[in-house]
């Protein structure tokens, strides 16, 4: 059943961007390009039978390498900060939940509300999803599926001279959207951060020197 609903919000999501220009620079040809994989990417994943926690934990972890390889940390250093990665999510998650009440607009447009309730109807079902209790052998598999796909995507990226600076907003984009989902939070939430998207690349990029400075000590 989540499959047709994840359908009918994929038709949604296009029928609300129908409007929206081709891409004009090489800029947005890229961001096209490295949206286009990523989408297909997590669809492909979440056909598998990945779990959305696996999933969700992917994302951040890619998105991680990404951030400090783009501030050249050291292989070493990422793979201090990976193996406390709750110590990393946890400071930027309260970032992110102090920034949207500061974000001020109109609101969403009533097709993106009416995406919003179908949304909520996908997180009940990724809910029980989540939930489900896997052998170590099927968490093993999951995440060594997640993890080739997402690795693939990224030289597909690389290969195609995506800029990896942007590379690393769309990672961090899919995981706020994962993680949203996976802990129930009000659409609305996700929503408006998508409204300011600059906002939240610039705060969080931020968020990523501090820790390279401090990484670098």
């Amino acid at each position: 059943m989540h499959d047709d609903l994840m359908a009918a919000v994929q038709r949604l999501y296009h029928q609300i961007r129908s409007d929206d220009q081709p891409p004009q620079s090489e800029r947005e040809h890229q961001a096209a390009f490295v949206l286009e994989h990523m989408r297909s990417t997590v669809l492909g994943l979440i056909m598998e039978g990945v779990t959305p926690p696996t999933l969700e934990l992917t994302l951040f972890y890619q998105w991680l390498r990404l951030s400090t390889l783009n501030r050249n940390l050291s292989d070493e250093q990422f793979n201090d900060l990976a193996a406390n990665m709750g110590e990393v999510m946890r400071p930027l998650v309260q970032l992110l939940q102090g920034l949207e009440p500061t974000l001020v607009d109109e609101g969403p447009i009533p097709a993106m509300q009416k995406m919003g309730g179908m949304i909520q109807e996908l997180k009940d079902a990724f809910s029980a999803l989540g939930a489900q209790s896997l052998s170590h052998d099927d968490v093993v598999r999951h995440t060594d599926l997640s993890n080739r796909a997402a690795f693939g995507l990224v030289q597909a990226c690389l290969d195609a001279e995506v800029h990896p600076g942007l590379i690393e907003s769309v990672f961090l984009y899919y995981w706020l959207r994962a993680s949203t989902i996976n802990a129930n939070v009000p659409e609305s939430f996700f929503q408006k951060l998508e409204r300011h998207w600059e906002v939240v690349v610039e705060r969080v990029g931020g968020f990523v020197d501090q820790l390279a400075r401090d990484a670098q000590r």
